[in-house]
């Protein structure tokens, strides 16, 4: 994946696995948006931002709703999470740079096989890396094969309408910045 920023190494590693070892279900594919830094996958179900939850990391208690709140961001960023922001970032990017019309979903992929599964405060769904196909999979249709091709044409700093992926990003960022 081409960015500006890293993608984190433990998602990236699972995504390199899945692709090597055909994990990653037919028709979807990565696809590479600048300066998201994480993996973004398209497929006929539609666009889907990847994170995940490593090992180490610790249990949230279920009590916990929306854990990001602290009053110091409007009302509008209050309701998302930073991780549904960047999936909004992605349809926005992908919208401008294809002029396809999608959301994008974020889910956080779960390595451990001990974890337990406990709903997030943002209602982001969390996905077990050994199912994240079958997940694909199960996503309804949402783009036809001629919205497909075009959200796969995208390349980094490659023009589509005129539009790089960067410039994109760019204006999808400024255009948040103003609203808020």
């Amino acid at each position: 994946m081409t960015s500006s920023r890293p993608a984190d190494p433990f998602i990236r590693a699972i995504v390199d696995h899945l692709a090597a070892t055909g994990g990653i279900p037919t028709g979807w594919e990565e696809l590479p948006v600048e300066g998201v830094g994480r993996p973004v996958l398209a497929g006929p179900g539609g666009l889907v931002v990847l994170a995940a939850r490593e090992p180490a990391s610790p249990s949230v208690e279920a009590g916990l709703s929306r854990p990001w709140r602290d009053g110091r961001h409007d009302e509008r960023r209050d309701r998302r999470s930073a991780f549904q922001l960047t999936a909004e970032l992605v349809g926005d990017v992908v919208e401008a740079t294809t002029g396809v019309r999608t959301t994008c979903a974020p889910v956080v992929v779960i390595a451990d096989d001990h974890t337990t599964l406990i709903p997030r405060g943002d209602d982001v769904p969390l996905v077990h890396h050994r199912r994240l196909a079958r997940w694909l999979e199960q996503r309804p249709v949402v783009l036809d094969a001629d919205q497909l091709a075009r959200v796969r044409s995208i390349r980094p700093g490659a023009a589509a309408g005129g539009t790089t992926a960067t410039d994109a990003s760019h204006a999808s960022h400024a255009s948040h910045a103003a609203a808020g």
